[in-house]
């Protein structure tokens, strides 16, 4: 299983966490193929507190895995990583 998070917030006087009108979270496997999970729509994605949104998924592809967040509403914003998953020596 992995997860991945992105925390946004907003810059004014103070600095607080907010919330987007949409939410999406974007996956490209090693083999180049995209997931896309949509807030509201999938339930992997999930907004656990304010402008925090996590993606729990079982890697099932060894390799170099990207994704993105990506948001838009009153704080649009978008946040990029990846992460490399190996192969099981169990399996």
């Amino acid at each position: 299983m992995g997860s991945a998070t992105a925390a946004y917030v907003s810059e004014g006087a103070s600095v607080n966490a907010s919330e987007h009108t949409t939410g999406l979270r974007t996956l490209r496997q090693p083999n180049n193929s995209v997931i896309t999970y949509v807030f509201g729509v999938d339930t992997e994605l999930t907004n656990p507190s304010t402008g925090v949104y996590r993606v729990d998924r079982l890697v099932t592809k060894s390799g170099k895995h990207w994704y993105r967040f990506q948001g838009t509403g009153a704080v649009a914003a978008a946040e990029e990583g990846s992460f490399h998953a190996k192969k099981s020596k169990f399996a």
